[in-house]
This record gives C-alpha cells, structure tokens and sequence, in this order.
C-alpha cells in the first residue's frame, strides 16, 4: 500500500467543533485500505479527556477492522442524526456475498464489536447507556436486494429488499438477545421515475427490562446510506424522522411507506467544475405499533416530505444537498410530538 491522498477536516462532537486531518494508504486496486483521521476540539466545554478524536480503519474485499476513541462526525455540525460517541470501540466485520448478480444480490455480514466508556447506546443517539457504558457486541445479518430502475432513474423504481439479523449484546453480566427482520417492495407508478415503496420491519428483545439495552430501538422512519463509491445514492443522510422509541415488544411492526415522485435529470444546470446532476422529492409516512410483555398498546405515526439537490464537484465528486421536514405523532390521541427540518451536505 502506498500514500493515495491526505486532506484537512472538520468535524462535529457533542456540539463542539473539532479540526484535523484524514489519511488514506491504499493499493492501486483499492482492495485493501487503510484509513485514519485524527481531530481536537480546542474550544468549547468538553471534558480535556474529551477532546482528542481518533478513527482508524482498515479494510479488505472481505474484512474490516476499525478502532475509535471520542467518535466525531462532519454529519453531527448539521444534524439531527448524531453519529458522535464518547468512549473507545474496537469492531471487526466480516462480509461474504453468497450471491452477487446485479441486480439481485444475498450478503451476510458477521460484526463483533466491544465499547467502553460509552455514554450514548451505538446505534441510538438519545438512549443513555446503563452502568459503565461496557458492552460487548454481536451482529449476524442476511440482507437480500432486488431492485430494478428505468434508463434515467436516480433511484432503483421497482423489486424487493428483505433482511434479518441476531443482535444479541452482552453487559454488566448480563445478556440480552435481539432479532430483527424486515421485508420492503416497491412498484412504479404513472409517471416516468416515480414509485411506491412499503417497508414492513418486526423485531424482539430480551433482558432486564430496566437496562438500555433491554428494550428494542425502534425509529419510524430511520434510514442511513452509506453508499460508497455508489454512483446512484451518493449520499450519506438521514431522513428526518419520529425520535427513537424504546419499547420491550411482544410484537413490534414499523410500517414506513416512501414516495417518490418523478425525479429530474438536468441537462444543464452549472458548469463542468460544478453542475446540478439531478432534483429527487420524497413523501414518506410510517406508522409503529407497540406491542409489549405488559402494559396498553401504542400506536404512533409520522408523516414528511424531502427533496435531495444532486451536485457533482471537481468533474467526478458526487455531493448532495437535502432539505426535509418531517411530523411525528400519536394516533390514540393526536398529540403532536416531533418536528424537525434538515439540510445537509453529503
């Protein structure tokens, strides 16, 4: 591996701003990749412990390696979603595509991770962790995808998406199992590059009920690209969306629903150095039954809308720009209790 590229950084934590500078060692075919940014945040109120930002990462065609210490985000300067996290982790992932035929496509992905000092859960940015904030974690996923775009879509118009995964974590001596399945189809509509897509998701925990861990994370609308080197979602963005809700189910089943109505691919729209590639607008509406061991029924909804600006910089960089506004509420009682806007630069 040889140096491919260094720049300088900015990056969010916790509210504070934190600067620095990224590192890239790779080989020319890219299979192998290691990865590092470091980061302080010389103003603000953080703790001196919690200054200092460091995430390495190494990767292969099949495994991956990553350490963090005080995790910082350039997505946390504009939220809502937060990826920042206090504390040090160590994950290993591995990945295997047991069927790789574009565009149908089955992968497992197998993660065992451990975390200290956390004070936030990983994966729910308003849940605070129990105890030290230890916790030892296990991930066995399959995730199938079908899909199916016309010539000129921005996005796939048709097909079928399904996963399932076992999560169990394990801390303080205690251990607490998850399973999670989701089905999601799509169909086009009447006009060119527009479809329908229904998300349908159920999942179970297990566990002191008390502990953070114990119940299941849910969000209503909750869906986070990370499409590297994808030139068809080049964003990394979350929708705005019902704030996580935490419930210790029987049975829980989010029931999201994505509209997409004609997207626009432009012509003209800039220069070469900087162009307008194409407009995507969304309507989303989702709605979550609670179903717990114990205790009345809940039943919640959200409705919204976004528009995604697709830019390309430098002749080849993808960015997009995004402006959302979504509404969550209660359907026994139709008391409004979210309602947030976005934008962000991806």
């Amino acid at each position: 591996m040889t140096l491919a590229d260094t720049y300088p950084v900015i990056e969010g934590y916790l509210g504070s701003i934190a600067v620095g500078g990224h590192i890239i060692f790779e080989d020319p075919m890219q299979f192998d990749q290691l990865t590092a940014t470091l980061a302080f945040a010389p103003l603000g109120s953080l703790p001196s412990n919690q200054r200092l930002h460091a995430d390495i990462d190494f990767h292969t065609i099949a495994w991956n390696f990553e350490y963090w210490h005080n995790l910082a985000s350039f997505y946390d300067l504009t939220g809502p979603t937060e990826l920042a996290r206090k504390g040090d982790a160590i994950l290993v992932t591995y990945k295997k595509s047991y069927i790789y035929d574009p565009p149908q496509q089955l992968d497992f992905t197998a993660q065992v991770a451990g975390y200290t000092g956390l004070d936030t859960l990983p994966g729910a940015q308003n849940v605070h962790t129990s105890d030290d904030g230890s916790i030892g974690s296990v991930r066995l996923a399959l995730n199938y995808t079908n899909t199916a775009r016309s010539l000129g879509a921005v996005d796939h118009e048709s097909g079928i998406v399904a996963n399932v995964a076992v999560e169990p974590d394990y801390s303080n001596g205690g251990l607490y199992p998850r399973v999670r399945a989701g089905l999601g189809f799509g169909f086009p509509l009447g006009w060119a590059h527009s479809s329908l897509w229904l998300y349908n998701a159920a999942g179970v925990s297990g566990g002191d009920p008390t502990n953070a861990l114990g119940p299941t994370t849910w969000a209503l609308w909750q869906q986070l690209h990370r499409q590297r080197r994808s030139p068809s979602l080049p964003r990394l963005r979350q929708l705005p969306r019902l704030p996580d809700r935490r419930h210790r189910p029987a049975g829980v089943r989010p029931q999201p629903a994505r509209v997409d109505p004609a997207a626009g691919a432009l012509r003209r729209g800039g220069k070469a150095s900087l162009f307008l590639s194409f407009v995507r607008a969304e309507l989303f509406a989702g709605a979550l039954a609670d179903v717990p061991a114990s205790g009345p029924e809940r039943n919640l909804a959200t409705v919204g809308a976004q528009v995604d600006f697709n830019f390309t910089i430098a002749l080849r960089l993808p960015m997009t720009f995004s402006l959302g506004y979504a509404h969550g509420f209660e359907l026994d009682n139709g008391a409004g209790v979210d309602a947030q806007a976005q934008h962000r630069w991806a």
